[in-house]
């Protein structure tokens, strides 16, 4: 079986994609999440940063962990890969140690219930300098 894999921007507020919404594990196809902490809403200002939603927070005072730790778990244990960027070798270390806990299936119901059914980040389809706009 060959595999690829479907990347997409993805994060706890985000609407609550399934991994078969995005692709098939049947196929041999796996959803992998860019800016899997919501990192794009905190640099374009256009969305809840799900780092300090109170949920979140709740949740990595309960799991002895940091809220993008919950966050990562969270993908993990929906079956999405993750690919988290930092250049701070503390925040590198700790995106990393997210293998010692799962997530309680409540807990993981209650993330995908942040879903604000909004995209972060700029507008794909907006004009930028060197690329026109989509077409209507």
């Amino acid at each position: 079986m060959t595999s690829a894999t479907a990347t997409t921007r993805l994060d706890a507020t985000m609407p609550a994609l399934t991994p078969k919404t995005i692709a098939d594990e049947t196929l041999g196809i796996i959803t992998q999440a860019w800016s899997p902490i919501g990192g794009v809403n905190r640099y374009w200002d256009s969305g809840e940063d799900p780092l300090s939603h109170p949920l979140i927070v709740g949740l990595a005072e309960k799991y002895a962990k940091t809220p993008a730790q919950v966050i990562l778990r969270w993908h993990l244990d929906r079956g999405v890969s993750v690919i988290p960027k930092s250049v701070n070798p503390k925040r590198i270390a700790e995106n990393i140690d997210v293998f010692d806990f799962t997530l309680a299936s409540k807990d993981v119901r209650a993330i995908d219930g942040l879903d604000q059914n909004k995209r972060g980040g700029p507008d794909p389809d907006a004009e930028r300098p060197g690329r026109p706009a989509k077409p209507a």
